[in-house]
């Protein structure tokens, strides 16, 4: 018996401290005031895309379209919605700021010490924003939809149709001094409900055009979409400004 007992604390002290072991490192105490001069860099996808979620899996399919918000209207925004002092970092390498501070062994660390020293001494920058766009999820009771990047995601049960202006515009943070990476996540949305067959409101408000033929948006189709991922990508960039200025 006390050998079972043994067995099984010696196990769950292991699992403890594999779980620790696995721990993202804590955020420290930042300071970023309005003055203070902040980096960033975007990366967009090529196309927009239009993620159409039928009755069944055979309804489903994914199609490109030319860019609605493109890079400088992301830029835009963060120079109207952001209380610091923007540094374009454009001719930098995406991956290379991107990856610049990463987790090694539990602790905060520099991957590449030539470059964030040459970041501190020619921008005396105190931290990076790093805009990437990747996919967006809209939640449809009881499942969440997802699209892989900005766009409409349109979801069809029984002829009953919703539409979603979807900003896969995601921010994270490379903290420079002290060195940290700060994922914003919280509060950040990715889906607007812009149709909904119920309730006109929804359209009025977003000026989407409803398709007429979901398998190939005409073109003032496809440009009805941009006033609401831009919005969104707004909104998301104001939840960013709190992470810059209420420094935590």
């Amino acid at each position: 018996m006390l050998k079972v007992i043994y067995a099984l604390f010696t196990f769950l002290i292991t699992l403890s401290l594999s779980g620790c072991m696995g721990s993202t490192p804590d955020i420290p105490q930042y300071n970023i005031d309005t003055t203070d001069n902040i980096g960033y860099i975007i990366k967009t996808n090529p196309k927009m895309i239009h993620t159409f979620i039928g009755t069944t899996v055979f309804n489903n399919f994914e199609k490109e379209y030319p860019k609605q918000v493109k890079k400088e209207d992301v830029e835009v925004l963060l120079k109207e919605n952001l209380n610091v002092h923007l540094v374009d970092l454009s001719i930098y390498n995406f991956e290379s700021l991107n990856n610049l501070i990463t987790e090694v062994d539990g602790q905060w660390s520099i991957s590449n010490k030539a470059l964030y020293d040459e970041l501190l001494t020619k921008y005396n920058l105190k931290a990076i924003l790093i805009v990437s766009e990747t996919s967006g999820s809209a939640y449809v009771y009881p499942d969440y939809l997802s699209s892989k990047s900005s766009g409409l995601l349109s979801r069809s049960f029984m002829g009953i149709q919703n539409h979603f202006a979807i900003s896969g515009f995601h921010f994270k943070l490379n903290l420079l001094r002290p060195i940290a990476v700060q994922n914003i996540y919280k509060d950040i949305l990715s889906a607007k409900l812009i149709y909904n067959p119920y309730y006109n409101d929804y359209q009025k408000k977003s000026g989407f055009i409803k398709p007429t033929n979901d398998e190939n948006l005409t073109v003032d189709e496809q440009k009805s979409i941009k006033k609401s991922i831009l919005e969104l990508t707004k909104n998301n960039i104001q939840i960013v400004n709190k992470y810059l200025i209420n420094s935590k």
